[in-house]
């Protein structure tokens, strides 16, 4: 499950809307507005922008602001930063984020979206959201951001707290998981199923022998019978499940089934 996560800075959006002649009692909720540009379109932008009551001029400005080509690279926002503070702050808070993402290997596993804007007044600098990169699911599965005034203004003072916080949407990353799981002919989740057979003690030397290994490894605990775990591995798709009865304890070996070909094996383990 490859993911992207798209990231942006509050202040420079909000800082562009200054420069466009946003009044700034308006500035929260076309933020907002920008927000749905990916959903809604360009056209439905406009015509929330209108029902704003914003001057015709600046609606002009947005609108180029939204259509222009430009708009994905940071060295676009230059000349703005030089007549705004905010989009000043702001663009350098993203050079500094991008210079991290370009150190760590991460640049492209990350994008850069203008008017990513989070739908919370309470963040005032980066925010982020992470998609799927297959699109078979639209919706963020997790978002966050900066939000320094939110501390204080909960304790009720002006000071400031650099605070970063996500969350995680539990039930969208389990549907993904599952329509994963339900497309792939192996789950890609299990490398191996350990069935013991009177045998827990060495078959949790083995588990954790594979999982050392870096091996990922699901363990049957509930003592069911050879004829239920193999049920629940061709339910699950879990090819690869290994066997360990008394005998295999006594002759240091495991027993492996593939349960797409129904081959077996045998391999040597010492247990003691």
């Amino acid at each position: 499950m490859k993911v992207t996560i798209q990231y942006n800075n509050r202040k420079v959006l909000t800082g562009m809307l200054d420069v466009f002649g946003t009044d700034d009692e308006k500035i929260n909720k076309v933020v907002l507005i920008l927000d749905k540009l990916e959903k809604g379109g360009i056209e439905s932008v406009v015509s929330e922008l209108n029902e704003q009551g914003l001057s015709s001029p600046t609606i002009t400005l947005i609108k180029q602001f939204l259509i222009d080509d430009g708009n994905s690279s940071l060295g676009y926002f230059e000349s703005f930063a030089e007549q705004n503070k905010e989009v000043r702050q702001g663009l350098k808070e993203l050079k500094e984020l991008e210079s991290y993402l370009e150190f760590l290997g991460v640049k492209e596993q990350c994008v850069f979206n203008p008017f990513l804007a989070r739908g919370l007044e309470i963040y005032t600098g980066t925010i982020y959201e992470i998609f799927l990169v297959d699109q078979s699911i639209k919706s963020s599965i997790g978002s966050g951001g900066r939000y320094d005034n939110a501390i204080g203004g909960l304790i009720g003072t002006n000071q400031n707290f650099s605070t970063v916080g996500i969350s995680f949407g539990l039930d969208v990353i389990y549907t993904a998981v599952s329509s994963t799981v339900k497309k792939s002919k192996e789950n890609p989740y299990v490398d191996f199923y350990i069935v013991p057979l009177g045998t827990q003690k060495e078959s949790l030397l083995v588990a954790s022998y594979l999982r050392n290994k870096g091996y990922k490894v699901e363990y049957e605990m509930s003592n069911k019978k050879l004829s239920k775990a193999l049920d629940k591995a061709n339910k699950e798709k879990l090819r690869s499940v290994i066997i360990i009865g008394e005998d295999e304890v006594r002759n240091n070996q495991i027993k492996v089934k593939d349960m797409f070909t129904g081959d077996e094996r045998t391999e040597s383990y010492r247990f003691n």
